[in-house]
């Protein structure tokens, strides 16, 4: 793919970056308490904000046909662990 002459980047929003602070916040709140499994499920949500950022990069960069600073279609390893809104 060509290099559409600008270098990549994310930026951030103070209300997105409050949100990972405070998910990121969660799970050790969660380790600290001993639960392990609330701690498990609070990360899985700081995954998941990630991965939907870094997706949403990759997207706008095709799109304007930049080169990736990565492989294209980087998946979570593990997967994502898939909640249902009766879950939360």
């Amino acid at each position: 793919m060509p290099s559409c002459g600008i270098r990549g980047g994310s930026l951030i929003q103070g209300d997105s970056l409050t949100s990972l602070c405070h998910a990121a916040d969660a799970v050790r709140r969660e380790i600290d308490r001993g639960d392990l499994e609330e701690a498990k499920a609070e990360l899985e949500m700081l995954r998941e904000l990630l991965w939907f950022r870094l997706q949403h990069y990759e997207t706008v960069l095709v799109e304007h046909e930049c080169e990736l600073p990565f492989p294209r279609g980087l998946q979570p390893e593990p997967p994502l662990d898939v909640f249902d809104d009766e879950d939360e």
